[in-house]
């Protein structure tokens, strides 16, 4: 009877210490190769046991967010930290990115949007848009603004 109490007592222990791993990382408070050790010392425990127990909790954390909008959660979490200590720190151009990050993450920023209504659009229209932003594309760029040849050859002739 104490074995399965010592058993029960052990597996709740390494539950814990499994949940406050996964508190650390999600919080971005663990630092490999730092946190492991300083996580052994405390708990009385050999370096190769916390690393088990971190792999563990790793192992859960890509489990519970396999869902991409529980990564998208989190990742916005994580700017959130960014953008905090950014601020915190003076560094105001990280600040900025992190925040232009979050926006497109999230779907806040106004995504760019260009409609062509196909029944409008014509060679002549598309050059004329082409030769707006870009300026004479070929010599002959006039030559698109002309209807279609309908067979006539002197309509048709390359000289007009």
């Amino acid at each position: 009877m104490t074995d399965d109490k010592d058993a029960q007592k052990y597996h709740a222990l390494t539950e814990q210490r499994i949940d406050h791993i996964m508190q650390r990382m999600q919080r971005m408070q663990w630092i490999r190769g730092e946190t492991g050790k300083l996580l052994a010392k405390e708990w009385d425990l050999s370096l190769s046991r916390v690393e088990h127990l971190s792999a563990e909790a790793s192992k859960r954390i890509r489990q519970y967010f396999a869902d991409p909008k529980d990564i998208a959660t989190e990742i916005q979490l994580a700017l959130d930290k960014i953008f905090r200590d950014a601020l915190e720190a003076g560094e105001r151009k990280v600040a900025i990115d992190a925040l232009r990050l979050w926006a497109d993450i999230s779907g806040i920023k106004a995504s760019a949007r260009y409609e062509v209504i196909t029944s409008e659009a014509t060679p002549a229209k598309a050059s004329e848009l082409v030769r707006q932003l870009f300026g004479a594309v070929t010599p002959h760029d006039h030559e698109l603004d002309k209807p279609p040849c309908d067979g006539d050859a002197e309509e048709c002739s390359p000289t007009q």
